[in-house]
């Protein structure tokens, strides 16, 4: 289960003992993904895509938008593919 912690501005999971996480900012409405880590041990099960999920419920809810650019290549692959 995906969780947000507004205080470090990150969404993460954790599984087998592992934490996944997304590291993000919002700077005039514009929703940006920094980074997103996956352990090498829990990679490959599609947490980080689940993690871009909680971000774009997240934008969604908040009346956000996502930045066009953002700073995380994976997160720009993923907007580009959904």
């Amino acid at each position: 289960m995906v969780e947000h912690d507004e205080k470090t501005k990150s969404f993460y999971l954790l599984e087998d003992g592992y934490k996944a996480f997304i590291c993000y900012e919002v700077q005039n409405g514009e929703f940006d993904v920094l980074t997103t880590q996956v352990p090498k041990a829990i990679s490959g099960r599609g947490l980080a895509s689940q993690l871009m999920k909680a971000c774009a419920s997240f934008v969604q809810e908040k009346g956000l938008k996502f930045k066009k650019d953002q700073s995380c290549s994976y997160a720009q692959a993923w907007l580009e593919r959904h």
